[in-house]
């Protein structure tokens, strides 16, 4: 037995298909739903790495950036620890830590008749620390000191980068 107060057919139904349309429309309501959710976990993640890069990328520029400093003589060849940035880096801060090398500047010095030749290595790094203080790079990398002959700086350094807590070493000249 079918109840239609309608004229038009397409709105009477018999009562077996009276729920199904509500069915049908909570159905897609939570496909839909479920969707969003994908694509906004996937949107979040995506903006966290590139954050994370991009603090990972400016890290490595203020790295080099400190040690070209060195090199060139503007910075001193010395231990510093939380030295800030100048602007637009406000907030960013780094550390450098100097050590003697004393087996690689014993076998440099001597040039086989048993006498030095003057040659003075000291290992060098940098650490970068962002805004929240967390350290995001390390750099070090051989230097000759700065008392010792500067023509041989060129043919004395090497470098080595490595993300802060991760392990990651990249090893380069």
């Amino acid at each position: 037995m079918k109840y239609c107060y309608s004229k038009n057919p397409c709105f009477c139904r018999g009562r077996k298909e009276n729920g199904g349309v509500l069915l049908e429309v909570l159905m897609a309501l939570a496909l839909i739903v479920g969707a969003s959710a994908v694509v906004t976990g996937g949107l979040q993640s995506a903006i966290t790495s590139v954050d994370r890069m991009r603090n990972d990328v400016q890290g490595v520029n203020l790295a080099i950036t400190v040690l070209s400093q060195i090199q060139m003589g503007i910075i001193p060849i010395e231990s510093v620890e939380s030295e800030d940035f100048e602007s637009p880096f406000e907030g960013w801060s780094y550390d450098i830590v100097v050590e003697e090398v004393e087996d690689m500047n014993m076998s440099l010095n001597m040039n086989g008749s048993g006498e030095s030749n003057g040659v003075e290595l000291v290992k060098v790094e940098v650490a970068i620390r962002k805004p929240d203080g967390d350290v995001i790079k390390r750099m070090t990398q051989l230097l000759q000191n700065s008392e010792t002959d500067s023509e041989l700086n060129s043919y004395s350094t090497s470098s080595s980068i490595s993300a802060g807590s991760e392990g990651a070493v990249f090893y380069g000249n």
